[in-house]
């Protein structure tokens, strides 16, 4: 039996631009949900680090994980851009709707990454004509022109060279879906870099290049990269280097950044106004354990914050940013590099007040460490099972008393973009239907346990827990982005290996266990 990884509202959901985030101890994490609150857990190991979602009870209350990290948010993006959806014949999603009953994964935006922005071709992008004022002036011509562009087919985000032969640092949600490639053994973003003009500004180098990542680290949210190629016309590229002193509150500070509601180059200035460890030293993690008093409660929350697979040094700052500018630098006043920009704190949408005052920044400490190891090849991200979408439902599809099936949508009354499928029967606990309704169990902290799972957006693709051990280890996914999976990624002794598809994509003899073929057989048919 898989153990539990994400926690999401009632019935399930999660996005398909993140992996699901693990949560190792469910008795820890039951700690920190307010009585009276009641969760469903979608079970798998595979799923990585970073899938956060706010949770609602059925009333409306507002629940706490171990972080209180809200869904990102990209969300709407994904919603707009899952219009043209893959035939049913070549995901196995059924062509049925989700009712009025299907609901939101979140309501509440309590902390939202700055996300990639919608993708645009190089040339629809436009440099800053915004007047830099301040310590920004200064620090704008140095810092500027290693500040790149990192597109994606899904999106784009910001990111900056740190050594001259074309390394680069960015966040992992902004590369996290980017295309494998086959034949690099890697996942490969388009790199936009500019140039100063004479008056300046930042202009775009109309040819792109290439970059593979390396290295990521879903915890700290940071990504490695290096350029294919070197720009034309250049034999090493401008890097921003790192701050020796650590950052102290009050000092000036300027973020660069790609903004999707902005232009590219724009720059922010501000003040350092807070820094402490994330989740641990926020304000309402404070206020929620100085609300237990002590003993074996407190202790269990104090320990599950430790433990946190969120937990990273943070910098605030008020400079304000915006979805697009996830990945680039916040640098001090001599254009040193002192954090990675994150996050930004959005509308509560309980009660319109608007939290985004300030900026969320990974310290530059934790990019240190994160960089201690440096890698000589490529690294494979574990690839995401979970489709993208905003609405989700539990059903019964074969009407034996047993829920089986998690549909995922983008949008209630219409044909949803992913399903997840039971074939063991031992989610709940294996209780049935009516057990449910009458004990009221429908969060059961076992969750729903799923051994299939099929995509249409962002990606079609097919995942299988061929063994059944709680571990995604075969995956059929698209690269090229016409709908028919040609790459197929299969994990090898706790490895990711990459090649062009050797196998059927939807095949039952892809499960060890014949009883799984034939529920397999039974439910997709």
């Amino acid at each position: 039996m898989a153990r539990p990884c994400v926690r999401v509202e009632r019935c399930l959901d999660c996005r398909g631009r993140e992996s699901a985030r693990q949560i190792a101890n469910t008795d820890l994490q039951s700690a920190l949900t307010r009585p009276g609150s009641r969760v469903i857990i979608v079970r798998d190991r595979s799923f990585l680090e970073n899938f956060n979602h706010p949770l609602r009870s059925r009333s409306g209350t507002t629940m706490k994980l171990n972080s209180l990290i809200a869904l990102l948010t990209p969300l709407a993006l994904c919603a707009a851009a899952a219009a043209d959806e893959p035939s049913a014949a070549r995901t196995l999603i059924p062509e049925i709707e989700l009712t009025d009953d299907a609901l939101p994964f979140v309501d509440l935006l309590q902390l939202a990454r700055t996300d990639v922005a919608r993708m645009g071709t190089p040339t629809d992008l436009q440099a800053t004509d915004e007047a830099a004022r301040g310590v920004g002036q200064f620090v704008y011509p140095d810092v500027a022109p290693a500040v790149v562009v990192i597109q994606t087919y899904y999106g784009h985000g910001t990111g900056f060279f740190i050594r001259e032969d074309g390394w680069l640092l960015t966040n992992n949600h902004v590369v996290v879906d980017s295309d494998y490639d086959t034949d690099l053994g890697g996942q490969i973003t388009q790199i936009t870099i500019g140039r100063l003009d004479d008056e300046g500004w930042m202009q775009v180098v109309d040819r792109p290049v290439r970059a593979l990542v390396y290295k990521t680290d879903p915890r700290r949210d940071l990504a490695l990269l290096k350029l294919l190629e070197m720009p034309p016309g250049m034999d090493e590229v401008p890097i921003i280097p790192f701050a020796e002193k650590s950052p102290m509150p009050g000092i000036d500070c300027v973020a660069i950044g790609h903004p999707a509601t902005g232009t590219l180059w724009t720059l922010r200035s501000g003040e350092l106004a807070g820094a402490g460890i994330f989740p641990r030293d926020q304000m309402d993690q404070i206020l929620y354990l100085l609300s237990i008093s002590s003993g074996p409660d407190r202790s269990q929350v104090e320990q599950a914050l430790k433990n946190d697979p969120e937990r990273k040094r943070v910098l605030l700052s008020t400079c304000g940013l915006n979805p697009g500018d996830s990945g680039g630098p916040l640098v001090n006043e001599d254009g040193e590099l002192v954090a990675v920009s994150y996050a930004v704190p959005t509308i509560d949408l309980d009660t319109g007040v608007d939290h985004g005052k300030f900026s969320f920044h990974i310290h530059v400490d934790e990019v240190e460490e994160f960089l201690s190891l440096w890698p000589d090849e490529p690294m494979l991200i574990a690839p995401n099972p979970l489709p993208a979408g905003m609405y989700y439902q539990v059903v019964d599809s074969d009407k034996d008393g047993y829920y089986d099936t998690m549909l995922i949508g983008v949008e209630m009354n219409k044909p949803p973009v992913g399903v997840l499928l039971d074939l063991d029967g031992d989610s709940y606990n294996g209780m049935s239907v009516r057990e449910i309704e009458r004990s009221g169990k429908y969060f059961d902290e076992t969750g729903f346990d799923f051994e299939f799972a099929s995509s249409a957006y962002p990606k079609t693709r097919i995942s299988y827990d061929t063994d059944n051990d709680g571990n995604v280890d075969l995956v059929f996914s698209d690269e090229d982005h016409d709908e028919i999976p040609e790459t197929q990624l299969t994990l090898i002794d706790g490895v990711w290996e990459i090649s062009k598809i050797q196998e059927e994509a939807v095949d039952p003899t892809h499960f060890e266990q014949t009883r799984l073929q034939a529920r397999f057989k039974a439910l997709s048919n």
